[in-house]
């Protein structure tokens, strides 16, 4: 088995043969192709404008702003981010359903339902939601994000390996595909760099063999900003879809079961384990020549490669990307996120709610107007300098004849009206720019009844709902990735733990407890002693489809409502869902609970046992020993037999009253048969006597109506 883990701490460097330099330029001249592009690095700087600008204090504001503002307050209301809160939210009450169904080729469900099982297996195992998560919260603010899938050596067998997926943290400035690739989540891209900017001192210890010379020194100020910078270097994963030809053979031979046929690769090293398979009693029928593509994998950085170039053990690229809004612009992709085309109006926002609080500080304050002789005992003038921090129930002041009246007010400065209709304007348009308004998140400032909000909230629900769908595609293309993968790594007799979609688990005895045609061909080479592995490349042929609903405890939820409605509206049928009641529960001791119901159950005869509760019960009969029945139980015994006589009565009562009814139509059948036969026998005697009475009259002459006279 060949595969590659792209994530190896130590990997040998390459020799540097005149291939590998040829190749390496190819790889450089590609990853300067996408960078080099206007278009690509104008996605990917608006994109993490993006992000700085919704995550990051003091990012909606651009220098030039800053700059004009300056003196002045700058506050940020951040109107963006709940909203994307909100929508990711949404999507992680959500749930995504992946399903394998068989579409042809000896495909067959139960082997699908292994599959769907291994893949939940390998998403849980993984922490997959996670790697989802991180993707769609991505691609939500700036447009892109993605996962990748690789390979490890399990850890309790040194000899096997389990399939993994992992996050790609700012998946906008890590993952970089073919630009030629036109296919929603890139499936006919060529190629795809997966990046990360290492520190200089972690990429010596990793790759001491690597050059050196090409990274900047303080001697050294000329170098690939690309690849280096002044205190990290930028390392790849370099995938390539390289064009190839195989030939394949069909296989047959003959066993107890029947003729057993497999298509094997019988070029490369295949070739060298042919004689084997003949000893084996498998015969050629025919050959083959025929065009594919193999996948690579090499570590490489802006100087060499780090890394032999290995074959990737399944067909596709594993790195799987999740756009958010996308479409194309002059022949080449473009995307956005929820705030590409909302920052305007949050920066107007910011800047009319900064101004009205700069506004009203530089406001004049309202102060009491008083004469000179209201003022001219100090006492008076300290308690109205002391005012606005004394709680005092009076103040006197000294009347002036000339100005009757109290010290007063002349009124406070006007709040800008006109700011507050900005701040509205801008609000709104925040929201048309994201898809998400007030009322559709609950917000009902006008009382609105239950089925109208609810209606509001399907309603921008269904404004962001195409970066839920595009999640789908990538999450479709995940698992079409992994099963793929599985029978090229899970190709061995061992153990697996699958995963039920309620979340159980079940050990499985490999793949080929499903389906034999999965399991794949390993043959020793006599004269080299080298292991090979035989693909079976005509195995059964799988489809993947993908479904957006609610989580599985929302719908477990509504189940149990469900069955308990139909329960109480039947209280006869109430005891026959007993169990599945139960098992919709969520509560401490829920197994327990369920396996006394299905035991009741069974004694009562209102279900079946399985195997294993038959087993269970054979187990405890054996050690318990031949015991008397207690009254209980042979009260129960005489009861269970009563049922049984009765239910044979009713069923002999029903056998005789079907059977008198057969009798019946039997015997009204006969009576019509020979109904019909006297019939048909008047009327050959009634014709037999008009031709003996035409006979007569044309003897004696006599016709008819015409007597002879």
């Amino acid at each position: 088995m060949q595969s590659v883990h792209p994530t190896d701490e130590k990997e040998k460097a390459p020799k540097g043969s005149e291939q590998d330099t040829e190749e390496y330029a190819l790889s450089i001249k590609r990853f300067e192709k996408i960078v080099g592009s206007e278009l690509d690095m104008d996605n990917r700087q608006q994109g993490n404008e993006d992000v700085r600008f919704a995550n990051e204090p003091g990012g909606m504001w651009d220098d030039y702003s800053r700059n004009n503002w300056r003196g002045r307050p700058k506050y940020e209301v951040n109107q963006i981010q709940p909203m994307i809160n909100v929508v990711v939210g949404q999507q992680r009450e959500s749930d995504f359903t992946s399903r394998v169904i068989p579409i042809g080729g000896g495909a067959t469900k139960k082997t699908a339902d292994v599959l769907n099982g291994l893949v939940r297996s390998i998403n849980v195992q993984s922490n997959f939601d996670d790697c989802r998560d991180n993707a769609f919260r991505e691609s939500a603010t700036c447009g892109f994000g993605g996962w990748y899938i690789t390979t490890e050596w399990d850890e309790a067998d040194p000899w096997v390996q389990d399939i993994k997926v992992n996050t790609i943290r700012s998946g906008i400035n890590s993952i970089y595909f073919d630009p030629g690739s036109v296919k929603e989540c890139n499936e006919d891209a060529m190629y795809c760099f997966v990046c990360e900017w290492i520190t200089k001192e972690e990429f010596k210890e990793k790759y001491p063999d690597a050059k050196q010379e090409d990274m900047p020194t303080e001697n050294n100020a000329t170098f690939n900003d690309q690849w280096y910078n002044e205190d990290k270097v930028r390392i790849a994963d370099y995938w390539c879809k390289k064009p190839t030809k195989k030939t394949i053979g069909l296989f047959r031979r003959q066993t107890e079961q029947g003729v057993e046929e497999k298509t094997w690769e019988i070029s490369g090293e295949n070739a060298k384990v042919l004689d084997e398979a003949e000893a084996q009693g498998w015969v050629l029928e025919k050959s083959r020549e025929m065009q594919t593509f193999k996948i690579t994998h090499r570590k490489m950085c802006g100087s060499e490669f780090l890394s032999e170039e290995n074959d990737w053990a399944g067909s596709h690229i594993p790195v799987v990307p999740v756009y958010g809004y996308q479409t194309w612009l002059d022949g080449s992709r473009r995307f956005w996120g929820m705030v590409r085309f909302s920052k305007d109006s949050q920066r107007i926002y910011n800047y009319a709610w900064s101004g009205t609080i700069h506004a009203l500080a530089k406001a004049p304050k309202d102060p009491y107007w008083v004469t000179r002789n209201q003022m001219k005992n100090p006492k008076d003038a300290r308690a109205l300098e002391n005012m606005p921090v004394n709680d005092d129930p009076a103040y006197f002041y000294t009347p002036d004849p000339e100005q009757p009246g109290v010290p007063q007010r002349s009124g406070g400065p006007a709040f800008p009206n006109a700011f507050m209709g900005v701040l509205s304007e801008a609000t709104h348009n925040v929201q048309r720019a994201t898809g998400k308004f007030s009322s559709s998140q609950g917000d009902n400032p006008m009382d609105q009844s239950g089925r109208a909000v609810l209606a509001l909230q399907k309603q921008g629900d269904l404004g962001t709902f195409v970066l839920n769908d595009n999640l789908s595609k990538s999450i479709r293309r995940h698992t079409e990735i992994l099963i793929d993968l599985i029978p090229r790594i899970y190709d061995t007799e061992r153990q697996l733990r699958i995963t039920k979609s309620d979340g159980s688990t079940q050990i499985v005895q490999t793949i080929p407890d499903a389906d034999q045609s999965l399991i794949n061909t390993e043959m020793e080479d006599n004269q080299t002693g080298e292991s090979v592995l035989l693909v079976d490349l005509a195995q059964g042929r799988y489809d993947v489809t993908e479904e957006i609903g609610a989580s599985y405890s929302s719908r477990r939820q509504e189940a149990l409502g469900a069955i308990t409605q139909f329960a109480h509206n039947n209280p006869q049928l109430a005891m026959l869902l007993s169990d599945e009641v139960i098992k919709l529960m969520d509560f401490s001791g829920t197994d327990e609970a369920l396996k006394r119901v299905q035991s009741f159950m069974v004694k009562q005869g209102l279900r079946e046992p399985t195997n294993e509760e038959l087993l269970e019960a054979q187990k405890k009969l054996q050690e318990a020993g031949p015991q008397q029945p207690s009254t209980q139980e042979k009260a129960q015994m005489q009861q269970l037999q009563m049922q049984l006589e009765r239910m044979a009565l009713e069923n002999d009562k029903v056998e005789l009253e079907n059977k008198a009814i057969e009798l019946e139509m039997q015997l009204k059948q006969q009576d019509a048969v020979e109904n019909a036969a006297n019939t048909e026998k008047t009327l050959a005697q009634a014709d037999k006597l008009e031709a003996e009475t035409d006979k007569i009259r044309n003897d004696t002459g006599i016709e008819d109506n015409n007597p002879s006279t």
